[in-house]
């Protein structure tokens, strides 16, 4: 997808999934079926699983295995030279566009600690190099939850790797709040 060639990505655009959600639009234009997503482009996801339910719950959370020698130490640095990450100078572009007065928030959010875990190291090395980039705007806040603490711990707090319960989403909801109304990310 981030090669320089175009064309090699047009047959990907004809896979199971993108023809099935096309007829799936088709319905809803013709008043067929009824639009998944509110006007605004998001929905409730938690309905698609029912009940919450613990085991199940667990089972998609240690799915994969945990990756060997994984540390659960995920905080940000930025000193390995052999990792590429072109989407961060897009980034720092994009937001050299914003005025100086909008204050945007950059959020790092939760997975889970077994999920993480499995990726540990490119995450702190992406956080810490996002971070070394973004550091001239004074108008971002960064809010990382991606870090070792009890919330991404708890199985009780998702449904799956990466998707937190209601209770979890109001608190990120809360914490963004503050950020932006007093301005930093503590």
């Amino acid at each position: 997808m981030y090669d320089d060639s175009r064309w090699n990505d047009l047959l990907y655009l004809f896979n199971d999934q993108a023809l099935e959600d096309a007829v799936r639009l088709s319905e809803v234009l013709l008043g067929w079926r009824a639009p998944k997503y509110r006007r605004d482009g998001y929905r409730d996801f938690t309905r698609d699983f029912g009940r919450y339910d613990a085991a199940r719950v667990r089972a998609r959370l240690y799915r994969a295995p945990r990756a060997r020698h994984a540390s659960d130490d995920s905080r940000a640095r930025a000193d390995d030279p052999a990792w590429r990450f072109p989407l961060i100078d897009e980034l720092a572009a994009l937001l050299a566009g914003v005025p100086p007065t909008t204050r945007i928030v950059l959020m790092y959010p939760p997975v889970h600690a077994h999920y993480l875990a499995n990726m540990a190291v490119e995450v702190r090395e992406c956080k810490g190099r996002t971070h070394a980039r973004l550091a001239a705007f004074e108008n971002v806040i960064e809010l990382d939850y991606m870090l070792p603490s009890r919330l991404i711990r708890d199985e009780a707090n998702f449904w799956d790797p990466v998707h937190t319960t209601s209770a979890v989403a109001r608190q990120l909801e809360r914490d963004i709040a503050t950020a932006v109304n007093k301005r930093r990310d503590d």
